[in-house]
């Protein structure tokens, strides 16, 4: 017969996976580069959506909706600590609570959960298709170092057989007429733990034993690169997601770039607005000694000159008086030589952006302040076009703190 003298071609065997294992290990390598850059609300949002379409895409709904469910409720433990803790605290202490208040809650504490979105939603495509075989002759392919690859097939293979632990201890508690749910933990703690918490710690310390083995026997370890039963190759669909997200992540972090350096005449705003102006965490570039605005000063009618005149701060217990110029980076001191313009002989604040590097010209008597520390990751400064000492608040920018002492209002 024909059908038994045929030759097996494993390239003619379609895949579970329309994606190549490669492809979503640099999808997550573009995902995670980005989300670790972007702190903005609406580049990470941009990078959520666009990998919750991409994971939707690549397996079951509800393992994917279990999944977001757990890690929602872990946010949610950590919002419970971030807020409780502070009020907890200020029943026995007020002064503490508020202190560790403004430790922990600022403007942008949102920024890590947005994060964790993306990361979450690249992991779960790849545990969710995961082949131990695959994986590892892929990650050699490409030359990956073990101590790279090695723990991302640990952590993605751990996905699957968690999940199917889960069920199958589901099934069993089932069989003895309890139900694994919130409501029967809560009336019985003792059973729940006895029938749920402990088997599936036993149950996942027995698929540590399994992985290791797993690794042995797949010659993990081994400088020869592993035979595998179909040929990696990257198909036309594998080029276009990978360009697709590609495109997106780059242009994530441009937006990131356009919303997050603000040009000279945004400082300027920034810093004659008295709802913007940065109030906490304002200190000393590359150091710790703070800095408390008394006055901010008044804009300055001459363009040739500094920004600000006759401004107030309070550092290190003294009181520091003169003007204050401001520029994004440290070395436009040098560039424009303004150590030696007569106009700027009363500078006793140079306000940059970025911290380093700091100007070689500097005298000791300015005082260098970076705002790059002191403003949210997450202002959006394109929004910023309320006129120069305008009072008018934005109701959806954020405010920076409490509104400072009472001063001269800044002219245009």
């Amino acid at each position: 017969m024909p059908g038994l003298s045929a030759k097996f071609d494993p390239d003619r065997v379609v895949p579970a996976d329309p994606l190549d294992i490669r492809t979503r290990v640099l999808i997550s390598l573009f995902v995670g580069t980005a989300a670790i850059y972007i702190s903005g609300t609406g580049p990470l949002l941009l990078l959520s959506l666009a990998t919750a379409y991409y994971v939707a895409r690549s397996g079951s709904l509800k393992i994917i909706l279990v999944t977001y469910a757990f890690v929602t409720l872990m946010c949610l433990f950590s919002l419970a600590f971030i807020f409780g803790t502070p009020a907890l605290v200020g029943l026995f202490s007020p002064a503490a609570g508020e202190n560790m208040k403004n430790f922990l809650i600022d403007d942008n504490f949102h920024t890590p959960f947005l994060r964790m979105i993306p990361s979450v939603n690249v992991v779960l495509a790849i545990g969710m298709n995961f082949q131990v075989q695959r994986f590892v002759g892929a990650m050699k392919s490409i030359h990956l170092p073990r101590i790279v690859f090695l723990p991302m097939m640990v952590f993605c293979r751990f996905i699957p057989e968690f999940v199917a632990t889960i069920r199958q201890l589901h099934d069993a508690v089932l069989m003895r007429g309890f139900s694994m749910s919130f409501g029967s933990a809560l009336i019985h703690p003792v059973k729940s733990i006895r029938l749920t918490i402990i088997p599936l710690a036993v149950r996942t310390l027995r698929i540590a034993d399994n992985l290791s083995m797993v690794a042995e026997m797949k010659r993990i370890g081994y400088a020869k690169r592993p035979t595998q039963f179909r040929r990696l190759h990257f198909r036309p669909l594998d080029f276009r997601v990978l360009a697709a997200f590609f495109v997106i992540s780059v242009a994530a972090v441009i937006w990131q770039q356009i919303i997050g350096t603000p040009t000279e005449t945004r400082l300027e705003q920034l810093w004659a607005h008295d709802d913007y102006r940065p109030t906490r965490k304002l200190h000393l570039a590359g150091e710790t000694t703070a800095v408390k605005i008394i006055r901010p000063g008044t804009r300055n009618p001459d363009p040739t000159g500094p920004d600000f005149l006759n401004a107030e701060a309070l550092i290190d217990g003294q009181t520091v008086r003169g003007d204050i110029e401001l520029t994004v980076f440290p070395t436009a001191w040098d560039k424009l030589q303004l150590r030696d313009n007569p106009k700027f002989a009363n500078v006793r604040f140079y306000i940059t952006w970025f911290g380093i590097p700091k100007a070689k010209t500097l005298s000791e008597d300015i005082r260098f302040i970076s705002l790059r520390t002191a403003v949210p990751s997450n202002f959006d400064f394109t929004d910023l076009s309320n006129p120069i000492g305008s009072k008018k608040k934005k109701a959806h920018m954020p405010s920076f703190g409490a509104a400072p002492p009472p001063h001269e209002e800044a002219s245009k």
